[in-house]
């Protein structure tokens, strides 16, 4: 779930999620039972209390106060800025996440702002360049209150400007330098000092329950990209399984067809990737071509969503993926998930929502749980203190479990795989629980 591409293909999913469905359901998620734990363990909409803390249905218990009380407030408004790749090798990479960023802002509006205050967002374009991602997070700290739900493989740009500031900054974090800024908090935390990647809970899963104990890691040649890589190799030695394959490729390569056959010959059970869209749709075709199933074809967390079987298509069939937020075919069983979609479909028509456009969302929404628990007179200051209290967060039941705080990723995973060309849930297989 580290670095890839948001390359989103236009028009209705025909997995019966379409991005421009407004309908809406009441259904709530199903109990925990031994092995799982219900997404909703936050507290829904109407459970503002909760872990996951939702601030919309609560967002106009208090009324704005102090007028301008730091960079970016008014007594009407609080600007927030993204910075996301959106043009350069990986055009559309940040598309779904500024659309998740703005379906969130609107949903707040609606509900009348925080504290009175309506959400104004401004996004920036990086182009896949450090030295922009820091002048375009240059230009807008001075403007906005805080920054949300970027998403670059170039974030370390910025965090030289936000170091030792007390900006909130929140949102897909990917380099070390960006994820160790004690200003930094992420729907998706990478715990630096483990030096993993957060899947060795799964990697255990697939060993006992699939005899799975060979694996491959390919990632594209960029700095942040092959971090995160590292770290699932790290995940896969200490689960006891052996990495028989790693190979690095260029961030705009095409022909995987020598990585499958080295796949194949090595046998490896596992592939997980940090490659963008195509690059894994690719890969995918390459191993079909190649005749070539692994065990569990995780090509990474943000595989997940239609774009990848649009690209990948028959080759998308068996892809196993271990995530850590509930999927949108199970939008019936999770009032969160429904509100997601309706809003996204809102605010993107026509783009397909996927793993980036979840995080961007869930970023908005602790973004907005801490500016209203700051009250009335947000200040930068009072935002990163609240920021600092959320150690159990879940989106309202969207995610499992984060603590975003003390920079640790989720213990639970839900298991879902590509079946008849469309997602489905493996473990747990049924309501809106994690495996724990």
């Amino acid at each position: 779930m580290r670095a890839g591409a948001a390359n989103n293909s236009a028009g209705a999913s025909d997995n019966g999620v379409s991005a421009g469905d407004q309908s809406s359901t009441d259904a709530g998620g199903a109990g925990a039972t031994a092995t799982t734990i219900a997404s909703s363990s936050g507290g829904g909409p109407s459970s503002p209390g909760g872990s996951g803390g939702s601030s919309a249905a609560t967002s106009t218990s208090c009324k704005s106060e102090g007028g301008a009380t730091d960079v970016g407030v008014t007594a009407d408004s609080v600007a927030i800025g993204n910075v996301s790749i959106m043009s350069g090798p990986v055009p559309g990479f940040g598309r779904t996440s500024q659309s998740g960023v703005q379906a969130y802002v609107n949903y707040i509006n609606s509900q009348g702002g925080v504290c009175g205050r309506q959400l104004k967002l401004s996004n920036s374009d990086d182009r896949f360049d450090s030295g922009a991602n820091r002048s375009e997070t240059e230009k807008l700290k001075a403007k906005v209150f805080g920054f949300v739900g970027g998403l670059s493989v170039v974030d370390d740009g910025g965090a030289a400007i936000l170091q030792g500031t007390n900006v909130p900054d929140v949102g897909l974090s990917l380099s070390d330098a960006r994820i160790k800024l004690a200003n930094n908090f992420s729907p998706n935390p990478i715990d630096l000092a483990d030096g993993g990647n957060g899947a060795m809970p799964a990697l255990q899963y697939y060993k006992s329950t699939l005899g799975a104990t060979t694996g491959a890691v390919i990632w594209p040649g960029q700095p942040i990209a092959r971090a995160r890589a590292q770290g699932y190799v790290k995940d896969m030695q200490r689960a006891g399984i052996n990495v028989v394959y790693q190979a690095e490729v260029s961030v705009t390569e095409t022909n995987y067809s020598g990585h499958a056959a080295q796949i194949q010959q090595k046998h490896a059970d596992i592939l997980m990737t940090t490659l963008e869209l195509s690059g894994m749709a690719a890969l995918a075709k390459a191993l079909k071509q190649q005749g070539y199933q692994p065990k569990v074809a995780a090509y990474g967390a943000q595989a997940y969503g239609q774009p990848f079987i649009d690209r990948a298509r028959d080759a998308a069939e068996g892809t196993t993926l271990n995530i850590a937020h509930d999927i949108f075919e199970n939008r019936a069983n999770n009032k969160a998930v429904d509100t997601f979609l309706k809003w996204f479909g809102q605010a993107a028509p026509g783009v397909q929502p996927d793993f980036f456009a979840v995080l961007a969302w869930a970023s908005t929404e602790l973004f907005v749980q801490a500016l209203k628990a700051a009250g009335s007179k947000p200040t930068r200051d009072g935002v990163v203190a609240q920021l600092k209290k959320i150690n159990s967060f879940t989106a309202d039941g969207l995610m499992a479990p984060i603590d975003p705080a003390g920079k640790h990723w989720a213990k639970c995973f839900l298991i879902v795989k590509v079946v008849n060309q469309k997602w489905q849930r493996v473990e747990p297989p049924s309501g809106s629980g994690f495996h724990c």
